[in-house]
């Protein structure tokens, strides 16, 4: 294992559990996925404290971060408090922004400013992937200006390669320009042992999915 994806769950009293994208969606278009991205971030930094303080290893853990982070004031500031706060060595928080929050860039002072503040997390010592690339408007240039560590690639791309020789090669063209660019490359949605070998044959050595292990509360997570 190399690392782990940290998620939110609703456990509604009136709804019963669900899954983010029953309200996810939702938090985005009200703002309230602010408080929630920074209360994930805080509990993954409380557990990664904890382990250090215990002197057991640590995997990268990522927490997701809305692309609203972006156009928030204080964001560096509070970022900056909370790797403070924990006292944390580099490189064991990974943030992930979805493909989407970097799709309505268009000018260079755009780029130039959100490259700006992804250059600041880094220096912070997050590091930083864009996630579900392949799943929108996907533009092979934000390759190039942004200055990220990581992508992870859609499922969806994944899943229709095993039947189309055409997504086959754009999922193979991803993979291969993201190690020309030195990023690292992940392919979410692994279900499979043919979705696993066509990622192996196509040189993606990392990947998540439920062939590896499935989701799990934080307290068994621990136990590993």
């Amino acid at each position: 294992q190399i690392g782990a994806e940290a998620f939110v769950r609703w456990k509604s009293s009136e709804l019963g559990f669900l899954l983010p994208d029953k309200f996810i969606p939702v938090f985005e278009r009200n703002g309230f996925i602010i408080p929630i991205d920074y209360f994930v971030l805080e509990e993954v930094c409380k557990l990664q404290r904890g382990r250090l303080n215990a002197g057991k290893s640590v995997v990268p853990l990522s927490p997701n971060q809305s692309h609203l982070h972006l156009f928030e004031e204080s964001y560096l500031r509070n970022m900056k408090s909370i790797i403070k706060k924990y006292k944390l060595p580099k490189n064991i928080i990974k943030l992930e922004f979805q493909e989407k929050a970097f799709n309505s860039l268009l000018s260079l002072e755009q780029r130039s400013r959100i490259n700006n503040i992804i250059n600041e997390l880094r220096k912070l010592g997050f590091k930083v992937s864009i996630d579900h690339f392949g799943a929108g408007n996907s533009s092979y240039s934000m390759l190039n200006y942004l200055n990220v560590d990581e992508v992870k690639i859609h499922r969806s791309i994944l899943h229709s390669s095993i039947d189309s020789d055409r997504t086959r090669s754009i999922l193979e063209s991803i993979i291969n320009l993201s190690k020309r660019l030195n990023l690292k490359v992940i392919c979410e949605g692994i279900e499979t042992k043919a979705q696993e070998k066509l990622l192996l044959e196509l040189g993606c050595h990392y990947g998540q999915g439920f062939l590896n292990d499935e989701s799990r509360p934080d307290s068994e997570f621990l136990t590993l």
